[in-house]
């Protein structure tokens, strides 16, 4: 390892004295991006309200520089009052053993008391919908985890050595330790509002009370423009002349966003009873198109076309919007985010999460594979995706859940 300059060791030597623990670690607290770094995060959450972390991640000179501070070689590295303590291994057997504690109550530091087992509720309905979400091959046991924040979590997850095992009615919930110490009192009901249903949530910890609320209303989406060529008009008074029965009839159209450039369409005519709840009723000229409010978002501003090919004839959607691609750098970063981290995620449940669209400070997204007809889905988005979802973009802080869930494989929700 290289010697260090004067200077590089004086800026190691600012943040190792500079504050009582330290931790130089890959990715940061709320984010560790290695095994070991976590590992090392979870036991000091155990034992400490507060520390400073240093992410070597953002700084290439840094992540090599404190190998040579330390004569260490590997990244994790804990310091506690100016002094090196070790990497992940060490500080686990410190903390088996009791030393870490001796160590940090040495260098003045308050030490957490150890959590208790804490008294969770579930009502009759949130048992109910749990056991109903609940996959074949999930584990029996449903995870509880709730963050510094106070964001809630629920998972089905096998045991971990420390956790605390409460026996909910047909099902055992885990909490880990550092979670146990928010988790006391804890309340989990669902409830079902005009919009959908999902896990509420009351924590005392929290003021107000933490619940999981409908993310947002369908109501606050605008009613979209199209336009439609006289080709494709003839084709619709067709179509609509030939149908049996009293009506009236109208033309659906279901328009979804499939990334930055793609969109699927469908036109159906149906039967006014068929009509989606809520949808936007388009007058043009002798007959009607109805929209539903999440396809007004991909479809405003589009043409309906109809043209003759040497290939046949059909309908062709003309949207410019999606010619261009997103056009809020936002939405680049949403998907990198999504691609890179949160679909592996929830891959090993099969679950997918689409951006649809992003407009202002809302996202609206599309839940596939084990994520739609999931009751976990509520709290997988507003608890899970949203908080890694603020510390990326934190321009954004609301998530609209687009995903019909009475469709999936798996429905527990009712249809929005």
């Amino acid at each position: 390892m290289a010697p260090l300059d004067d200077n590089t060791r004086t800026q190691i030597d600012t943040l190792v004295h500079g504050h009582p623990v330290v931790l130089f670690m890959k990715g940061t607290r709320a984010a560790p991006q290695c095994g070991f770094s976590a590992q090392v995060v979870g036991i000091l959450d155990e034992l400490l309200d507060s520390y400073v972390t240093v992410n070597v991640l953002a700084d290439d000179a840094l992540r090599e520089n404190i190998k040579t501070y330390a004569d260490w070689p590997t990244i994790p590295q804990l310091y506690v009052g100016g002094a090196f303590v070790g990497g992940s291994d060490i500080v686990a057997q410190m903390h088996q053993s009791g030393e870490l504690s001796s160590t940090l109550q040495a260098a003045g530091v308050e030490v957490l008391a150890p959590p208790e087992t804490p008294t969770v509720t579930f009502t009759v309905r949130a048992q109910d919908a749990v056991m109903a979400s609940r996959a074949s091959d999930e584990p029996e046991t449903l995870r509880m985890t709730i963050s510094r924040d106070l964001d809630h979590g629920l998972a089905f997850e096998p045991p971990a050595e420390g956790d605390f095992v409460l026996d909910i009615g047909p099902f055992q919930l885990l909490i880990d330790r550092q979670s146990a110490r928010r988790a006391q009192g804890v309340t989990v009901d669902f409830v079902t509002t005009d919009e959908r249903q999902g896990f509420k949530i009351d924590n005392p910890a929290e003021k107000p009370p933490a619940q999981s609320e409908p993310i947002v209303s369908t109501d606050e989406i605008p009613a979209p423009s199209i336009d439609v060529t006289a080709e494709a008009r003839a084709q619709f008074v067709q179509a609509l002349a030939e149908e049996d029965g009293d009506g009236p009839f109208g033309i659906r159209v279901k328009a979804r966003r499939m990334g930055a450039t793609r969109a699927e369409y469908e036109l159906d005519v149906v039967d006014a009873q068929d009509k989606p709840a809520g949808a936007f009723v388009l007058d043009k000229d002798g007959f009607s198109l109805w929209v539903d409010r999440f396809s007004a978002l991909v479809i405003d501003g589009a043409t309906i076309d109809f043209v003759n090919t040497e290939f046949g004839a059909g309908f062709k959607f003309v949207n410019d919007k999606l010619k261009a691609g997103w056009t809020d750098p936002r939405a680049e970063q949403f998907e990198k985010l999504l691609d890179e981290e949160i679909n592996p995620g929830i891959a090993a449940h099969g679950g997918t999460v689409q951006l649809l669209d992003l407009r202002g400070d809302t996202a609206y997204v599309l839940m596939g594979g084990g994520c739609q007809g999931c009751g976990m889905a509520g709290v997988t988005l507003e608890q899970g995706i949203k908080e890694r979802v603020a510390q990326v973009l934190p321009s954004i802080t609301r998530l609209v859940d687009t995903t019909d869930h009475a469709a999936g494989t798996n429905p527990y929700y009712g249809s929005v």
